[in-house]
This record gives structure tokens, C-alpha cells and sequence, in this order.
């Protein structure tokens, strides 16, 4: 017979998977690994990549964004970790500069470096750089569509990873202005709003976004946050 402390210490870990994971609506400890497998399943398939793209591109923007030219390569990391009895994930606000995407919210990532073997240890060294997370503890989940950035002209590759402990951010502050943890539950299709968003070349153009803390989430990362919204959706 255990312990009366073991079975006490059984049920507090268990009653902490069910509050670490009730933003993702799973109701037992089991439900982690279906998840998981749900995540990896759909990624390997078949993804409602443009679908859930152009809810976030404006009807102005679409030809261009179909269309697309000579491209550079770029990753990141759509981190999920626990934390508050909630799925996180860690996005950030890039400094004022002189480039298309100046002060904009983005998720860790950027260009490969020569010495990266492939785009996902691209995705890892960019969020340890830019986040202070190291690589080590970060579970790979999937790829999820890649998506062209007409402004910049990069084709980023979004990927889908897991910690299973709460980060200790500490930010690059000349690599990132703020850095937000937002739960994921801020993302879902029916919270996609409108507003008018100043773009690089000075037009004022109305786009969808996600409201995060106050900040306005729109372009690739406003696109690569739909898509993860819809599996969600489709998980719970």
C-alpha cells in the first residue's frame, strides 16, 4: 500500500495536468498524449494552411501574396509551454529600425545562420537568442505551412514545438522590445478584428489582427497564429 504522501503527491501531479492543459479543453491526464498525437497527425498531412492564411489578409493583398517572387529563407518557433494553469506561448516585439517589420509582434525566429544544419535549428538558435530559452527541454511537434512575406520577400517556415517547463525568458533587449507570454486561448477565429494598420510604405490599409495584451498581431504572424487557432478548433 503507498504512501499516504506518494498518493496525495499521484493526485496533485495529475490535478496539475488537467490545470496546465484546460485552455486546450483536455478533461484527463490521458488527453495530453491524444493531443500530442493530434498536433504531429494533422502536421503530417494535409493543413489548412491558405485557408486559414487569408483570414488574416486582406482582400488588397491577396493576388500579391498568391503570387509571390524570388524568396529568402526564414523560421519560427510557436512555442507552447505550461504556465498559470494555462498553454502559453512566448511572442515578442521587435525594436524600432529602419526594415519593413519595425516594431511589429513577431515569434522568435529570423534567417538562417551558414552553420545551421536545416530551418528547425534555425528556429531553435533564434529563440535562444532573441528569448534566452535554450534549445535543450524544446520538443518538436511539427511544421506547420509556410507562408511568403511579400515586404521582405522571405518564404517562412512556422514550426510547432513543446516545453514541458515554464520558461525563464531572459531577452535580447536589442533584439526584442517586449516580450510578451500571451495564452493561447487569445487566439481563436472568432477573435480575429479589423483596424487600420500603417504599413512600411506609409498606406494605411485595414487588416485583420489578434488583440494580445494591447498589441496589435497581424501579417505573417497574425496568418501563422490563424492556422494554429484552427487546429485548436478542430482538437476541441
Amino acid at each position: 500500500m503507498p504512501a499516504v504522501g506518494g498518493v496525495y503527491g499521484m493526485f496533485a501531479a495529475v490535478n496539475r495536468l488537467y490545470l496546465i492543459f484546460a485552455s486546450v479543453k483536455i478533461m484527463k491526464s490521458g488527453e495530453l498524449s491524444r493531443f500530442t498525437v493530434f498536433l504531429r497527425e494533422r502536421l503530417s498531412g494535409q493543413l489548412p494552411g491558405k485557408e486559414a492564411h487569408m483570414k488574416m489578409v486582406p482582400g488588397s493583398r491577396e493576388k500579391e501574396f498568391i503570387a509571390g517572387r524570388e524568396v529568402r529563407k526564414s523560421a519560427a518557433m510557436l512555442l507552447l509551454y505550461p504556465k498559470e494553469g494555462a498553454v502559453y506561448t512566448v511572442l515578442i516585439r521587435r525594436p524600432l529600425y529602419g526594415g519593413h517589420h519595425s516594431g511589429q509582434i513577431s515569434l522568435p525566429g529570423g534567417k538562417p545562420d551558414p552553420a545551421d544544419a536545416d530551418l528547425w535549428q534555425t528556429a531553435l538558435r533564434e529563440t535562444r537568442e532573441e528569448t534566452g530559452w535554450p534549445p535543450e527541454g524544446i520538443e518538436l511537434i511539427g511544421a506547420l505551412s509556410e507562408l511568403y512575406i511579400p515586404p521582405s520577400q522571405f518564404l517562412l517556415s512556422p514550426f510547432l514545438a513543446f516545453s514541458a517547463e515554464t520558461p525563464a525568458f531572459s531577452p535580447d533587449p536589442k533584439e526584442v522590445d517586449r516580450l510578451i507570454e500571451a495564452d493561447i486561448e487569445g487566439f481563436a477565429t472568432n477573435l480575429i478584428l479589423e483596424k487600420d494598420i500603417p504599413l512600411f510604405d506609409g498606406r494605411l490599409v485595414r487588416m485583420p489582427y489578434f488583440d494580445i495584451q494591447g498589441e496589435v498581431v497581424w501579417g505573417a504572424t497574425g496568418m501563422i497564429m490563424s492556422e494554429f487557432a484552427v487546429l485548436k478548433e478542430a482538437f476541441n
